[in-house]
């Protein structure tokens, strides 16, 4: 079992599934990416725009990606540390309205710019207190860190992962949590 790390939490794809309540609202996007770059400079910024609004004036409508999520949290913050690290950046009253809404309880919450690099949060010699696990979606992130739990989506079907430096779970975002407490806790769990 390992125990005592701190845990780099995403929100977006992770824990809030944005990406639904966004395509409710636009209509240039029909159906969740299938990569994490979309495929026009058009796309992306209605979809920027559309999920920008949403969660700084409806938070309220962005569903959880999976129903237990409170719950998967509490077992990891047993034993771990857990932050949210998310690049979600000047809306960080509605996130947390929204992690308070679900029941999401964490030890600390930091929200940057779109383009922080998120590896630059990992724990080194230079940066003591950083993280040493993520939980992310993101595939710009995967070889980049020691440990990515790699949320299933759509987008980072292109990722290999390889059971030590990239582990994927969940899918879309369903269940992902409770794989990351079964491989901390148990060692890899596979099927």
């Amino acid at each position: 079992m390992v125990s005592d790390k701190k845990i780099a939490l995403d929100i977006e794809g992770v824990c809030a599934d944005t990406h639904a309540a966004a395509i409710e609202r636009c209509e240039l996007i029909d159906d969740v990416p299938d990569q994490y770059d979309f495929a026009s400079p058009d796309q992306l910024d209605e979809y920027l725009d559309v999920s920008a609004t949403i969660w700084e004036h409806e938070p309220e409508i962005v569903p959880p990606c999976d129903p237990d999520i409170a719950d998967h949290v509490n077992m990891l913050r047993e034993s771990h540390t857990v932050e949210v690290l998310t690049n979600r950046y000047g809306v960080d009253d509605q996130v947390q309205q929204w992690l308070n809404k679900y029941g999401i309880d964490v030890d600390g919450f930091q929200a940057n710019p779109p383009t922080t690099k998120k590896e630059g949060f990992e724990k080194s010699n230079t940066y003591p207190n950083g993280f040493d696990y993520f939980i992310d979606d993101n595939p710009k992130l995967a070889f980049k860190v020691e440990r990515l739990f790699l949320v299933d989506q759509s987008w980072n079907q292109n990722v290999d992962d390889d059971d030590e430096q990239v582990i994927r779970v969940g899918d879309r975002g369903a269940g992902a949590l409770i794989e990351v407490v079964n491989d901390l806790y148990a060692g890899p769990v596979r099927e």
